[in-house]
């Protein structure tokens, strides 16, 4: 019943959303993400769902709304229970941590005369001091990485310098060693809860995608 209200493209930005409201939430309160997102997922995917709803003055039937708050809230729940395993998780420094000339964070991408200025935001940002990682969340099936992308796939889609964009933020805030991940959510299989998935490049995996985004804008003037 969740899918009459929320299509995939909604869902995906309202548990963007709620993930935004609940890092800022732990970074203010020095709490661990895992922990916050743990005790305040449920509610929060109400809340954003309540928002959405009375934006687009949906007058939504209660069994449907609660069938779409908790499909909303399962995919949460499911980052949640992949934070908390995490071994020795960086702390969280940052989230929707925006770069670019309006958001006075100058970045760029190039070699020798040809450079480009880029502009985006960062999903999450884990630091501690100069090691980061940036995180990008899919809500989205791990293709075509899979559980381990065992062959060593760099890119989603036509997203093919998004990770090395947002290792260069990071290197502009000060970070001297930066990894990065996929972690994607998607619904589990055969109506089982949702499932999420790290998909991660070291830091001389993100350093080697790096050369190449540069290499390639320079030769954009070659």
């Amino acid at each position: 019943p969740g899918e009459l209200v929320l299509d995939s493209r909604t869902i995906g930005e309202l548990a963007h959303a709620a993930l935004d409201a609940i890092a800022k939430e732990a970074i203010r309160t020095g709490r661990a993400f895992a922990d916050v997102l743990r005790a305040r997922g449920d509610a929060e995917a109400e809340r954003e769902l309540r928002t959405f709803l009375a934006s687009w003055e949906i007058d939504l039937p209660p069994v449907l709304a609660e069938a779409a708050a908790a499909r909303l809230s399962g995919l949460l729940r499911a980052v949640a229970g992949l934070e908390a395993a995490r071994g020795q998780p960086l702390p969280l420094a940052g989230t929707e941590v925006r770069f670019g000339p309006s958001a006075g964070l100058e970045v760029t991408a190039g070699d020798g005369c040809a450079r480009a200025s880029l502009a985006g935001r960062i999903d999450r940002l884990d630091r501690n001091g100069g090691l980061a990682r940036v995180v990008d969340y899919k809500f989205a099936s791990p293709k075509p990485f899979g559980k381990t992308n065992r062959k060593g796939w760099r890119i989603v889609g036509g997203e093919k310098v998004q990770l090395a964009a947002y290792a260069l933020a990071a290197r502009s805030l000060g970070a001297t060693e930066v990894s990065s991940e996929y972690l994607f959510v998607s619904p589990g299989k055969k109506g089982g809860p949702p499932e999420a998935v790290s998909v991660t490049f070291d830091a001389a995996a993100t350093e080697e995608a790096v050369a190449s985004f540069h290499h390639v804008v320079g030769l954009l003037d070659a």
